[in-house]
């Protein structure tokens, strides 16, 4: 069992949280320990995994992406702050856009009045 605990905790900290402990022989005290364990790597797992997920669709200029997963504590707050980072971003480049139009149509019409 020390073995098998000294693997996951091998593995989460050098940023792998796929590894589980297997339920087939241990000890009936144990299991709820065990059980523990591995909800911990699940919920690190997928918090890592949909902010990763986020970021790379943000990395490839697509703002629809967020993070859904029902997170609670530090998690819950990263979700929070990497969600609103990405709201906030998107009316930054909504609000470049329309500055981009506007001036876009006033060059012009400064194109055509120097033109006349």
């Amino acid at each position: 069992m020390q073995a098998e605990v000294e693997r996951v905790v091998a593995a989460a900290l050098a940023g792998d949280f796929s590894a589980r402990i297997p339920r087939q022989g241990v000890d009936a005290e144990l299991i709820g320990f065990v059980d523990s364990l591995n909800r911990v790597m699940e919920t690190v797992e997928r918090g890592v995994g949909e902010t990763s997920a986020v970021l790379d669709s943000l990395a490839e200029a697509d703002l629809s992406s967020r993070i859904t997963g029902r997170f609670e504590g530090a998690f819950d707050l990263l979700k929070t702050s990497t969600n609103t980072a990405i709201d906030t971003f998107g009316r930054v480049v909504h609000q470049l856009q329309s500055t981009s139009r506007a001036l876009k149509g006033t060059t012009q019409e400064i194109l055509a009045g120097a033109n006349d």
